[in-house]
């Protein structure tokens, strides 16, 4: 070869260079042009004759003044420094230089350079950004995470978290607040709740209807370990510490105290009659051994009117009527007479500018017995009547009262207030 290491033409034929005045021999001369063949046939030719079989090293830009080469593109990948393909098909229409290699307008060809070693990829550090959207990252959901979420450990919430009503649950005797779809649920229907399954919680829970919730130490530990007779609008909240379902607060759409406290009166009702034929007062707990209704100037339109106030056990649906439901005695002044009567008392005939005032009680107001009731009632020019007596109806729990006119007249004047004694 006659290119040395440095890639120049090195005329070294035996009898060269000639001597002036001599003989050229013919072995000289045809070593001369067989070295001189070798050397061509081993250069790049310019019309593309002839392809590199190596890699070319080029110490400055390769440069064209060829039209045509100026919008040549390559069909393949360029491969440069680390073995990465930079251009699968790349427009030459200037100088471009990359790692050192520069090339410019004319280089044309397909295929791809390729380097002699295999590169050594390494791992980018993309360090910590400050914000942005993470989306279909593995580990966090489809939808991604924007902003910063709160992670497992103590957290201080800057901003309201808000609770998300789910879908109403169905009243059961075992209700299950962790299919709960949100932390605050409706309870709909009117079967007794006697457990709850609840894993941590909490829940707030409204309801929708009348219904009892049955005290179990375990499964649905309710406050005074005594059970409570929901009303539409209730709430309560229940938490649970993975073995027992307390429920940690209830709250009555009356405004009455859920227990009593050391077992004095608690107030169940109250208010000023409303100008109706009637007035029902339902929802009341079957908590209480007695019940107390005040009643203060209680009147009516007209004359000849006397109040009647009767009983419901099925939270006001139906008030009984019945002739001799309600048996006793009746002390009316001085006389005392028998009553089998349909009105639990019955106040004194009213005159058209009297009204009525008195205390009802009703005793061993729980199941199990006939209750016993005592009524004193007097009206304002002091005509005063009391009955003794029992319901005789049914001995299920008293749940709703009912104060009405004989006459079917309204309400126009009074008020009243009934508490419930433990």
């Amino acid at each position: 070869m006659s290119y040395n290491g440095s890639g120049t033409f090195v005329i070294n034929t035996t009898g060269q260079p000639v001597v002036a005045g001599t003989v050229i021999s013919s072995a000289a001369f045809n070593a001369l042009t067989a070295d001189l063949a070798t050397g061509l046939t081993t250069a790049l030719t310019k019309d593309g004759q002839t392809t590199a079989t190596a890699r070319i090293p080029f110490a400055q830009g390769i440069t064209s003044t060829l039209v045509t080469d100026a919008s040549s593109t390559t069909t393949g990948s360029i491969i440069t420094a680390g073995g990465v393909g930079i251009a699968k098909k790349l427009y030459i229409g200037g100088e471009i230089n990359y790692g050192g290699v520069t090339l410019t307008n004319g280089v044309t060809g397909t295929g791809k350079m390729v380097l002699d070693t295999t590169p050594t990829l390494v791992t980018p550090i993309l360090g910590t950004p400050t914000s942005g959207t993470l989306t279909n990252v593995s580990g966090l959901p489809p939808a991604g995470v924007v902003g910063t979420a709160a992670i497992i450990g103590a957290n201080t919430f800057t901003a309201a978290q808000e609770w998300a009503t789910g879908s109403s649950i169905a009243s059961a005797a075992t209700i299950n607040l962790n299919t709960a779809t949100g932390n605050r649920v409706h309870i709909t229907g009117t079967t007794a709740i006697t457990a709850v399954t609840l894993t941590r919680g909490p829940r707030t829970v409204i309801f929708d209807g009348v219904l009892t919730l049955t005290h179990n130490a375990t499964t649905n530990n309710l406050p005074g370990a005594a059970d409570i007779t929901t009303a539409a609008g209730d709430r309560a909240i229940y938490e649970s510490d993975g073995t027992t379902v307390y429920c940690v607060s209830y709250t009555k759409v009356s405004g009455t105290a859920v227990i009593s406290a050391g077992g004095g009166a608690v107030t169940i009702a109250s208010g000023s009659f409303p100008a109706a034929t009637s007035l029902s007062i339902t929802n009341i707990p079957a908590t209480y051994v007695q019940l107390v209704l005040q009643i203060t100037d209680a009147s009516t339109s007209g004359a000849g009117q006397f109040l009647n106030i009767q009983v419901s056990t099925d939270n006001g649906s139906s008030y009984d009527t019945t002739a001799n439901s309600y048996q006793g005695s009746v002390l009316n002044g001085s006389t005392v007479a028998a009553i089998t009567r349909a009105t639990l008392v019955q106040g004194n005939s009213l005159a058209a500018a009297e009204s009525a005032t008195g205390v009802v009680s009703i005793f061993s107001y729980q199941g199990g017995a006939y209750p016993q009731f005592m009524g004193r009632t007097s009206n304002s020019t002091n005509d005063k009547q009391m009955s003794i007596g029992t319901y005789t109806g049914s001995t299920s729990a008293i749940n709703a009262l009912k104060l009405s006119w004989t006459g079917g007249n309204n309400f126009d004047l009074g008020s009243y207030v009934l508490q419930g004694i433990s």
